[in-house]
């Protein structure tokens, strides 16, 4: 998990780098109204539709369906279309990327207060993970710099070889 999400934020950095902002902003308009119509109205709708079925809890369904997609995946389709014809592929890519920033910044922000509306007891349950994830594996600022400093060394020694799970540990 740790590696696929840096992963996922070294990639949507990469695409950040294709977007010329003052090129993107005459799309803002379009890319907030598509947003807005995507979380507001079409996605909990289909996506509730879909889990009804499941034995889920109603605050469960409502959660999973506020939640939406915010990564990189749509931008890096949004290239597709680039590829096919780029004066469309640049408006649509530039719409998905401003679409995925506001997803981001607003679904993303407000996800813990949902959490805790709709689904307490997942939320306190989420919450509680990350905070012993980050306890167990230091992972606050003050040490990761020191972490990142002693991998370096340790893999600097060639005296010393890791295994895997030491490596995994370590990045």
């Amino acid at each position: 998990n740790g590696i696929t999400s840096i992963m996922q934020i070294l990639i949507f950095f990469l695409l950040g780098l294709l977007v010329n902002p003052l090129e993107a902003l005459k799309y803002a308009v379009p890319a907030v109204l598509i947003m807005t119509v995507m979380t507001l109205l079409i996605r909990p709708f289909v996506v509730y539709a879909l889990i009804s079925p499941m034995k889920s809890s109603r605050g469960q369904k409502l959660l999973v369906s506020w939640a939406g997609l915010r990564g990189a995946a749509s931008v890096v389709f949004a290239i597709l279309v680039v590829v096919v014809n780029k004066k469309i592929g640049m408006i649509v890519f530039n719409i998905a990327f401003i679409v995925v920033l506001l997803s981001i910044a607003i679904q993303g922000s407000l996800l813990p207060f949902f959490s805790r509306k709709f689904d307490n007891k997942t939320f306190i349950l989420f919450a509680n993970t990350c905070s012993e994830k980050l306890q167990k594996y230091g992972a606050y600022y003050s040490n990761i710099k020191d972490k990142m400093n002693q991998a370096k060394e340790y893999m600097a020694s060639s005296s010393k070889k890791i295994n895997n799970d030491e490596a995994k540990y370590i990045f």
